[in-house]
């Protein structure tokens, strides 16, 4: 986890994590708190792209949901025309707050009868 900027290191281990998440093979969301505004570098965008082509059938089939916490509306926005241009391989939505995205999340899980953890052991 990091807050503001990723250092190079913080952002490796970040995609490190989410292919541990994706080596499971099972069904599950993820809750991004993006609420620093901290954006990537050109480095850092380029490989979160190649890693989200690289992986996109299994974000397909085992990635539920994702929900973005972005505190800037302008992002949000931002974000959401994108999505339209370029649909997200899993169910994606930006949130101002982290509970607007874990409501999000658990109706996602409630459909897919998954076990969401409580909001308090997030840690957000």
């Amino acid at each position: 986890m990091y807050q503001g900027s990723p250092s190079k290191s913080s952002f490796d281990a970040y995609l490190a994590d989410m292919d541990r998440c994706l080596a499971r093979k099972q069904r599950h969301g993820y809750l991004l708190d993006g609420r620093e505004g901290a954006m990537l570098d050109g480095a850092q965008r380029d490989a979160q792209g190649a890693w989200l082509r690289e992986r996109k059938d299994p974000l397909r089939q085992y990635s539920a949901g994702t929900g973005l916490v972005v505190r800037s509306a302008a992002v949000r926005f931002l974000l959401s025309a994108i999505y339209l241009i370029q649909p997200p391989v899993a169910p994606t939505s930006t949130f101002a707050t982290v509970d607007e995205a874990y409501r999000w999340l658990a109706t996602i899980f409630e459909k897919e009868r998954l076990a969401l953890p409580p909001q308090s052991a997030i840690g957000l």
